[in-house]
């Protein structure tokens, strides 16, 4: 019993030195991060959302065009669901650089509940 207890410990002492180990690497890439957006201009996060947003499976099927001023970005488009116009906000948070988000993507789902059939422009009110 005393081994398993032994191994137990060690087992446990290497979690706890692996987990410091990865918060400290964590730690590095934000503060990577948090130097590499004060170098980025417009140009360099527009291209950096634009490749993430390619490069994300679950969006490869959606046309989604972003825009960046002064560290902003602006996602225009239109997406089946809500989930991915989330994963798209997601994706282009995670862009260093980017100071803000603001979503114009349109919902397909939302879309379809929320309009109703307008008459013809020159069909008789009723």
């Amino acid at each position: 019993m005393d081994r398993g207890r032994e191994q137990l410990e060690t087992a446990e002492a290497e979690l706890e030195e692996a987990l410091a180990q990865l918060a400290a690497a964590e730690t590095r890439v934000d503060e990577a991060r948090d130097e590499l957006a004060a170098f980025a201009t417009d140009d360099v996060v527009f291209r950096a959302v634009q490749l993430a947003l390619l490069e994300t499976d679950d969006l490869s099927d959606v046309a989604i065009r972003a825009s960046v001023q002064d560290g902003v970005v602006t996602l225009r488009g239109g997406v089946e669901n809500a989930d991915e116009r989330d994963l798209a906000v997601s994706v282009a948070k995670a862009i260093p650089g980017v100071v803000a988000v603001e979503s114009e993507i349109a919902v397909a789902t939302e879309i379809d509940s929320e309009s109703e059939p307008e008459p013809a422009a020159d069909a008789p009110a009723e």
